[in-house]
């Protein structure tokens, strides 16, 4: 399962490349890519299986897109 969630999240980097690296932080793999998602090795290499680490060490699990709270109002359809 890490090696997966570690090749969606060099697939992903290019789109959201803060969520990428928090997932990446998760996983104890070193981000590879800039601000922007762009750098790196090439994809082929990255998107390899197996190409991770050979011991994973993941940190406490965080929601890479956290769920937004809407105000009373505008939950109960009352917005304008």
């Amino acid at each position: 399962m890490a090696e997966t969630c570690r090749i969606l999240g060099h697939l992903m980097a290019p789109f959201t490349p803060a969520a990428a690296a928090e997932l990446h932080a998760q996983l104890g793999v070193p981000s590879t890519y800039d601000d922007r998602g762009a750098g790196g090795p090439g994809l082929a290499r990255l998107l390899a299986w197996g190409s991770g680490p050979t011991r994973w060490q993941t940190g406490d699990a965080q929601p890479l897109f956290p769920r937004v709270e809407l105000p009373e109002a505008e939950a109960a359809g009352d917005a304008p």
